[in-house]
Parts: C-alpha cells; structure tokens; sequence
C-alpha cells in the first residue's frame, strides 16, 4: 500500500467502487510529503486487481500538528 516506510504506518480505510477498483486512507508518522509536522494522513487508488493506479498521496492540506483517524466514502455512483 505504501511506499514510506519511516515511522508508523496504521488506520487503513478502504472504500470500494461498483467496479471492483478502490481508494485507500492510512495515518502516516513522521515527514511525509510537505506534512512535517505530527501524523499526515496519506491515500492511493487502486485498479480490480490492486495494482496501484498512482503513487501515494497526501490527503490532508492542513500540515501543522496531528491528522489522524481518517475515513472514505463513495458517493452512490461510486465516485
């Protein structure tokens, strides 16, 4: 799922599309990204097969102290 491996890697959300593809949500400790500060909460989409469709990204754009406990949801298209 991820590719930083510095620091603790927990809290994995998961929502799945109608077609099978989906998004992953995790905390992620440390520096990551321009998140310095705290935890950050980082994100991937994946295809039917759970190949990556991008690198990692990060989800939160507040960067300074903690974001932690993330969560997913589609909308009813699956969007």
């Amino acid at each position: 799922m991820n590719s930083f491996t510095t620091g603790g890697q927990f809290g994995a959300e998961v929502a799945m599309r109608n077609d099978g593809s989906f998004v992953v949500s995790w905390t992620s400790a440390g520096s990551f990204g321009s998140d310095n500060s705290g935890y950050g909460i980082q994100g991937r989409a994946f295809d039917t097969t759970g190949t990556p469709l991008a690198p990692e990204f990060q989800v939160n754009t507040y960067t300074t102290g903690t974001q932690n406990n993330a969560a997913l949801e589609l909308d009813v298209a699956g969007g």
